[in-house]
């Protein structure tokens, strides 16, 4: 909202206009109110009217059937130009018995910044989910604990559309990248933007977790990440085509090294059953790391590159081999993935 705009309009049929006056600093304390202006018994009639006043004039004027259905429409307009938020929630409401605003939690989808419903998102894409359970003697998952678990954790994040949204990137890396690893079927993978995406997308939803985290600790949120939260936002919401962050999507054959051989069962559990993520700092980088089966996810919060990665590394498009090679002098991830699971690490000690 630019700062030289001073009102918005929220409604318009033939006979009826709301607009919303916003930006002028009045006697009661208020920044904005409302202007209405209707024909009604054929006269034009034109009100301003307060915030508190607004809702039980609304129903005056045109009843309370009709009235509760372009409140309900503009409302949400309402948040967004006077972006009226409290942390991850946006709260408005109407008190028709106490003639005033009141807040209350609002929920407000992370990607588009819309309030909506909001349905329960898998952080772990659910098709993994759904394949690990598949596959699985027990029909359950190991979290980042190793405890067994019936799902992966789920948030109330996004809305139905930005489900469905993420959902398109999920089903290209399912068809792509992850049921051919599964099968054995997979070389070098020709791709495009949208495996670039799909990466981006379980980064940006694990760093809102953490995000969430700080702020109901009443924590400082470093600015880094919520920089970084909204640079990947806007990628995912195609309001920027490029992204200067690097992300890097390392198959589990670069994890089979020779001396992991003598713990090769508890190594092999890791690499293609569990799941776990999480945000750290590790060899002085910040990233976000997200471990799924056969494939580990890491995103620098920062314009860090890796150096050695090259190879893992996911651009717009380009060639994806599985094999690769990297130089774990600058960034040990797998001293990192040794360090993360303490349970796997007593696996190491059981069979060393």
């Amino acid at each position: 909202m630019s700062k030289e705009e001073t009102w918005k309009e929220l409604y318009k049929e033939d006979n009826f206009n709301i607009i919303l006056i916003f930006n002028q600093p009045l006697e009661n304390g208020t920044t904005y109110y409302f202007h209405i202006s209707i024909i009604k018994n054929e006269r034009l009639l034109n009100i301003e009217i307060e915030p508190f006043e607004f809702y039980p004039k609304l129903i005056e004027l045109i009843g309370q059937k009709e009235g509760e259905k372009i409140w309900k429409c503009i409302k949400p307009k309402i948040i967004k130009i006077l972006d009226i938020e409290l942390g991850t929630f946006t709260k408005l409401k109407i008190n028709p018995n106490k003639r005033k605003f009141e807040f209350f939690e609002f929920p407000i989808c992370a990607l588009c910044r819309e309030p909506k419903d909001l349905r329960k998102s898998h952080i772990i894409p659910k098709f993994i989910i759904k394949w690990i359970k598949k596959t699985s003697k027990t029909g359950k998952l190991r979290d980042s604990d190793y405890n067994r678990v019936q799902d992966s954790i789920k948030l109330f994040l996004l809305c139905e559309e930005c489900e469905k949204k993420l959902s398109r990137f999920e089903n290209y890396f399912a068809e792509k990248i992850f049921h051919p690893t599964v099968k054995m079927t997979s070389n070098d993978i020709k791709y495009d933007i949208n495996l670039l995406k799909i990466i981006v997308s379980v980064s940006w939803r694990v760093l809102n977790i953490r995000i969430q985290i700080k702020r109901e600790a009443s924590e400082e949120i470093p600015n880094t990440l919520l920089e970084c939260e909204k640079t990947w936002r806007k990628f995912l919401n195609n309001e920027i085509n490029t992204i200067s962050s690097s992300h890097y999507l390392i198959h589990s054959t670069v994890w089979e090294m020779n001396f992991m051989k003598e713990f090769k069962k508890p190594w092999k559990f890791l690499t293609e059953r569990a799941i776990a993520h999480g945000y750290a700092n590790y060899n002085s980088v910040d990233f976000i790391w997200c471990q799924i089966p056969f494939y580990l996810i890491l995103s620098p919060v920062d314009n860090t590159i890796l150096h050695g990665y090259e190879q893992c590394l996911i651009k717009e498009n380009g060639l994806y081999n599985e094999v690769c090679a990297i130089n774990l002098e600058k960034f040990d991830f797998i001293g990192f993935i040794f360090s993360k699971i303490d349970q796997f690490n007593k696996d190491i000690e059981r069979n060393k």
